[in-house]
């Protein structure tokens, strides 16, 4: 029989995740790729990619000092049979409602959103937690169990670092606000240079790129490795089957 594993929640202190800010120079470099050109419009697409670069980076803090992947997997385990779901929801470890939002996200069934009326996994979550009256508890925990029972087989079936887990999740990210701001379904294309090595070549590709290059320049910062090229180009690739399939 398999161990049981008991979640250590309460012993886990994350490494603080560094600080993640973009140039004012990288903001308008952006923003002239996407035609975008109001002072404030700027800003908020420069708000936004800080967010993503934020979250990314402390998805990373929170992997390598954070609770493991089984403890992490027999939290929500024990969250979808929980007789009172509130009370499992309020001690989930951080790890752990990471991983809810991320099934919530991915859920089949897209009418919970709709639905509950709430306007994100985030929100819900809160929603939940507070017991406010504003979502219909047993509606909603009902959408969140079965999320969760859908997610976990592929939790459960992750192998390889966690970096490159939260590198996709990051990608999905840049190119959802890629779509947001353009009106544009992102495509994928890479092409060869003069000296052999490859690049993206689609203008969502390209901005993933644009995106990752202050990334890079903060992992290189703090003394952690870079992202590799291909690796970026992969998670695109897969990045952009899963939108088409969406």
């Amino acid at each position: 029989m398999p161990r049981k594993i008991d979640p250590r929640w309460g012993e886990i202190v994350p490494q603080e995740p560094p600080i993640f800010m973009i140039e004012d120079s990288e903001a308008k470099a952006l923003a002239a790729f996407l035609d975008v050109s109001r002072e404030e419009d700027i800003a908020s697409l420069k708000a936004a990619v800080e967010g993503i670069g934020q979250i990314y980076f402390a998805r990373r803090a929170q992997d390598e000092e954070g609770p493991t992947r089984a403890e992490r997997n027999e939290a929500l385990r024990r969250l979808a049979k929980a007789e009172d779901f509130v009370q499992a929801l309020d001690a989930l470890n951080h790890r752990a409602e990471s991983a809810l939002m991320d099934a919530l996200q991915l859920y089949s069934d897209r009418s919970w959103m709709k639905g509950l009326g709430v306007e994100s996994a985030f929100h819900l979550i809160e929603e939940v937690k507070r017991a406010s009256g504003d979502v219909d508890i047993d509606i909603a925990t009902g959408y969140m169990r079965a999320a969760v029972e859908e997610y976990l087989p592929h939790l459960q079936r992750q192998r390889g670092p966690d970096y490159a887990i939260n590198l996709s999740l990051a990608v999905d990210d840049v190119l959802d606000l890629y779509h947001k701001i353009t009106g544009k379904a992102p495509t994928h294309s890479v092409v060869s240079r003069a000296d052999n090595t490859e690049a993206l070549n689609s203008k969502a590709g390209r901005f993933v790129t644009m995106v990752f290059g202050p990334i890079n320049r903060t992992l290189k910062k703090n003394n952690q490795p870079e992202i590799l090229p291909t690796r970026i180009f992969t998670e695109v690739r897969r990045a952009v089957e899963r939108f088409k399939s969406s």
